[in-house]
């Protein structure tokens, strides 16, 4: 499963669906930082992640929202735990 990208010049994302949406249509539905981080790391090389300059609350909401995608789309998903320990960590 992959996020479709034909329509990423629309300013919703639905998690649930995949899609770049004109309209906020359902609860899955994100929108403005999350989203144009999102068109960005799908538009990115992976050699070229370094070059990625996210603040730490950008970061943040954009790994809650591809976590809610995950959960969304892989049966029995749960978050790592790892996840928490990383957060206290550098928090």
């Amino acid at each position: 499963f992959y996020p479709e990208t034909e329509h990423q010049d629309n300013p919703y994302f639905n998690l649930a669906d995949g899609t770049f949406q004109y309209s906020k249509t359902s609860v899955y539905c994100i929108e403005g930082e999350n989203v144009q981080n999102l068109k960005t790391i799908l538009g990115i090389n992976f050699d070229d992640l370094h070059v990625l300059k996210l603040a730490k609350s950008s970061r943040s909401g954009l790994l809650e929202c591809l976590l809610s995608f995950y959960e969304l789309h892989l049966h029995g998903f749960k978050t790592p735990k790892s996840l928490t320990v990383l957060k206290e960590i550098y928090s």
